[in-house]
């Protein structure tokens, strides 16, 4: 592969592939696969960094702001979430089926099939903020993340999310290249391309991603049963957090509760929010 200055994104010329050959990718020949020489500059950085993008943030009930835009944001479960703490790190599901403490997803068996069970994903917006539902598909628990830690990693950006497109092929589910991002973000805008829900940042074929240095802040969800068990969970993750170095870490409570019941959630809801006992 050559390599580019770091004003521009590494990039690989490769040949085009059938869905039956997802599985047999190697780095000569891989489509759709691009390696970062810095931040994911076309997205959220300029050639000297990362931007803080100013004024998109959220506010919380005792009035602090929030960023929901300049960031890597990744939802799962509370069990998922406190293992994840635990062991110090993000894991893939492919992973965490290893280690019996991923809580399932519907599109499980279909991202199997794709190849994509042993990715780690990621949005580029605080979707449950920007879209208004105050509630994430794949759970409570928001791990808002630095975009450095995307930084040298082989990532792909989804043109469409497996999870909510049925009959997905190889070809229709990732951008190619550079210039069809590019040409994605123009066609609506970059703010809006960050806040789509089709568009997700993953990195490809990665069982685990460390939380020290990479984990900025946590944001709960209200229960929608309106008990404010969220506040005793909050207090839990603070500990958890302390207890396994990562006390830096801020957390935050939605100020609002989600606004729709009928939810496509990844799993029921009460097993989303299937708090382990200690």
């Amino acid at each position: 592969m050559t390599k580019t200055n770091n004003k521009k994104l590494n990039t690989e010329l490769i040949t085009s592939l059938s869905n039956e050959d997802y599985r047999k990718l190697v780095d000569k020949d891989c489509q759709n696969q691009f390696q970062m020489g810095g931040y994911m500059c076309t997205i959220i950085s300029n050639e000297k960094g990362y931007r803080n993008w100013d004024g998109m943030y959220w506010v919380d009930s005792d009035g602090k702001l929030w960023p929901y835009i300049g960031r890597l944001y990744h939802a799962n479960s509370v069990p998922t979430a406190l293992d994840y703490i635990s062991r110090g790190y993000i894991y893939s599901r492919q992973k965490g089926d290893e280690l019996n403490k991923q809580t399932a997803q519907r599109s499980d068996e279909l991202d199997k099939a794709l190849g994509i069970y042993n990715d780690i994903f990621f949005d580029t917006s605080d979707i449950p903020y920007c879209v208004g539902t105050n509630t994430s598909a794949y759970g409570p628990i928001m791990f808002v993340l630095k975009p450095q830690v995307i930084k040298g990693k082989r990532i792909r950006v989804t043109k469409l999310n497996p999870f909510v497109k049925k009959n997905l092929t190889y070809d229709s589910l990732y951008y190619k290249d550079v210039e069809g991002i590019k040409a994605g973000i123009n066609d609506g805008g970059t703010t809006r391309f960050l806040m789509n829900t089709m568009h997700h940042t993953t990195i490809y074929n990665t069982e685990t991603i460390p939380l020290k240095g990479n984990l900025e802040a946590i944001y709960i969800e209200r229960h929608r049963s309106g008990d404010r068990r969220e506040l005793k969970l909050r207090d839990r993750l603070r500990r958890e957090l302390d207890k396994n170095g990562l006390k830096d870490v801020e957390i935050a409570i939605r100020e609002m509760a989600p606004k729709v019941d009928n939810f496509g959630y990844a799993n029921d809801y009460n097993v989303l929010w299937d708090e382990p006992v200690v």
